[in-house]
């Protein structure tokens, strides 16, 4: 799902764990309550830029009709950020 590759290329991009928490109940929350930080405030150098952050937030967003409509779509809009 595009949720699942958000979180997947947000953990990447910044080699850290989104929502880390010390128990899986609190990681579960974390996902349904928290925002993600923007990968480029974590990535090392500074290489990630705002277009990207822009994308992978798109695809972590909570309402899943605010996310891309396929994986293809995620896919091509990186490609281009």
């Amino acid at each position: 799902d595009v949720y699942g590759l958000g979180v997947l290329t947000w953990e990447v991009l910044t080699g850290k764990g989104l929502f880390a928490t010390n128990s899986l109940a609190d990681q579960v929350v974390a996902h349904l309550t928290q925002e993600p930080e923007a990968p480029s405030k974590i990535a090392p150098r500074g290489w990630v830029t705002k277009e990207l952050d822009a994308v992978v937030l798109r695809a972590l967003a909570k309402e899943p009709a605010a996310r891309f409509a396929s994986a293809g779509d995620f896919f091509s809009a990186v490609l281009d950020a």
